[in-house]
């Protein structure tokens, strides 16, 4: 039985953009698509392939773009998770070492601040 455009529908052009037809069928369906009703649905069925393709390599690329962002991610705090020891043992170094090694006498207290301050401003006022 041979195809008339009414047992044409959009499954069979789909399947004809997607290269899915055998070739005796594409070549009958190419006959049949001579048809300009035929050929405007090609059109549109083309179109909206080609707008599907475009949505679906969007859509991966957002999806890659957000894949790599997360793992971007987790390596911001391991190395804060990193530095945070390091941090601490060199607090611990500090106090532990070098603090008791500074005499009292040179440490200034915000009272000799205040002291200093005053005696280097009391000619202005």
């Amino acid at each position: 039985m041979k195809k008339t455009p009414a047992t044409i529908n959009n499954e069979r052009l789909s399947a004809y953009l997607d290269g899915e037809l055998s070739r005796e069928e594409a070549k009958e369906f190419e006959q049949l698509t001579l048809r300009p009703e035929l050929q405007r649905s090609l059109e549109q069925l083309k179109l909206i392939s080609t707008q599907l393709q475009t949505d679906e390599r969007d859509e991966a690329v957002a999806w890659r773009i957000k894949q790599a962002l997360r793992a971007n991610k987790p390596a911001r705090r391991s190395r804060l998770r990193r530095a945070l020891p390091l941090a601490a043992a060199a607090t611990l170094v500090l106090a532990l070492f070098v603090l008791p090694q500074i005499k009292p006498q040179q440490m200034v207290t915000p009272n000799d601040l205040y002291e200093q301050y005053q005696e280097a401003f009391a000619d202005f006022g």
